[in-house]
């Protein structure tokens, strides 16, 4: 399960840590992720899901993402928008 969740070279993760166990590195080849992490909300999701696996600072330096941005983001619920559309999404 582990071995779909790479950080991308692209969209925003350029600093790809070679020191990251080989379990993540060698799981699976980084073209078959194709545009994960595509954007913020999205990289927020990755950290939180593997904070404790790997360091928060150092996920949001790789994402090139601020720390405040995503403890912020952490801490806020889920907009009434949202809720809205995924109560009518089924």
């Amino acid at each position: 399960m582990l071995g779909i969740w790479l950080i991308p070279r692209r969209s925003g993760c350029a600093n790809w840590n070679a020191n990251w166990p080989a379990s993540l590195r060698s799981a699976t080849s980084l073209k078959k992720v194709g545009h994960f992490l595509e954007n913020t909300r999205m990289k927020y999701q990755f950290i939180d899901d593997y904070r404790s696996s790997f360091g928060v600072e150092k996920m949001c330096r790789l994402c090139i993402i601020s720390q405040s941005g995503f403890y912020r983001w952490s801490q806020t619920g889920e907009s009434k928008r949202a809720i809205e559309n995924r109560l009518l999404r089924g």
